[in-house]
């Protein structure tokens, strides 16, 4: 495979689509990721989010994030998992961005894609203080918060990505 790297982006030669797995807990920086590479590519991706489901479904309903995450987090799992599966039937380059934080859910993620895709995991190791100082600034801009116990819950949980997974290569962002 004929690659080359070019700042936050991975260029292949053969033109392949690609599928950037972000892998982070809330806070750790992913999803401002997204938009500053969004910003700089010169290609179309889809980016499969359940948040950002969330998010809309909150504006829709004219309320914030935690207000509606209990009700609907069901809904905006399979909405997301539905733009998934149009992405792949599409063969769209696709940003996959969850937490991501074990094997067995990069697992599925990597298996339902196709063998040609080049499989990227962005890897987000931000501080823990860093990590707490975002989450308390977003919960007070926005309204989401995400509980102590649901943080413990994803670093118990953190298994660092490896190519054995599957992966092509792995960034550390």
């Amino acid at each position: 495979m004929n690659m080359q790297t070019t700042g936050m982006h991975l260029v292949d030669a053969t033109d392949a689509p690609e599928i950037y797995v972000l892998i982070g807990v809330p806070g750790s920086g992913k999803s401002t990721w997204v938009e500053k590479f969004l910003a700089s590519s010169t290609k179309e991706f889809t980016v499969v989010s359940s948040d950002a489901v969330l998010d809309q479904i909150a504006a829709e309903k004219g309320l914030k994030y935690s207000d509606v995450h209990k009700d609907f987090i069901g809904l905006a799992t399979s909405k997301a998992k539905q733009i998934f599966r149009e992405a792949l039937a599409s063969r769209a380059n696709i940003i996959f961005d969850q937490t991501n934080v074990s094997k067995k859910k990069r697992r599925g993620i990597l298996q339902q894609t196709p063998k040609d895709y080049v499989k990227l995991a962005v890897v987000f190791q931000t501080e823990d203080k860093e990590v707490d100082r975002r989450l308390t600034e977003r919960a007070e801009k926005t309204g989401k918060h995400i509980p102590g116990f649901v943080m413990k819950d994803m670093y118990s949980r953190w298994e660092t990505p490896t190519r054995d997974e599957g992966f092509d290569r792995i960034i550390k962002a």
